[in-house]
């Protein structure tokens, strides 16, 4: 499903394209003539390769509003969700995302991911988009204020989960 996003709906978004070629080289080792704007990628003991942006020619493929649409209900499903269990009081489906934590309690959002100072108990079904968790530690931690102290407390949380689970 990551990948599906990453890549597959990134790619309905318009981006310049990006022309390459490869030239052989001459007979003396002389590197041929290349065209305007391009730049050398690689040379082997026979060949140059290079490549150049081709400008942004309309591609009638090309759809950056279902990008940003896909993009904007992945954001808006970190703010909140259905779940696939129901609350037995209500009825109604258990909702999970950062605005049904606790205030203050959420740290970092990742493409498809909510770092929280509390671990939520939110029902996992091995449904897509249902919240699964990765790490948890049991110990206070000071906030990370920079990508480097969140990685580590990352790892540290993915760490001291699997240890709880052996």
């Amino acid at each position: 499903m990551r990948s599906i996003l990453l890549y597959g709906i990134g790619t309905f978004a318009q981006r310049p394209r990006i022309t390459t070629g490869s030239e052989k080289l001459g007979t003396g080792g002389e590197v041929p003539e290349i065209p305007d704007g391009a730049r050398l990628t690689g040379i082997s003991d026979t060949h140059v390769t290079w490549e150049r942006n081709a400008g942004f020619a309309r591609d009638p493929y090309a759809h950056p509003e279902w990008a940003a649409g896909v993009w904007s209900a992945a954001r808006a499903a970190l703010l909140s969700t259905s779940t696939g269990t129901k609350d037995p009081e209500t009825g109604k489906p258990v909702k999970a995302g950062a605005l049904h934590l606790p205030a203050g309690s959420t740290l970092a959002f990742r493409t498809d991911a909510i770092y929280s100072t509390v671990c939520p108990e939110w029902p996992y079904q091995g449904q897509p988009g249902d919240y699964l968790l990765k790490g948890a530690m049991a110990w206070e931690q000071m906030t990370p204020t920079a990508d480097e102290e969140f990685y580590v407390l990352q790892d540290l949380g993915r760490q001291a989960l699997k240890a709880e689970d052996q």
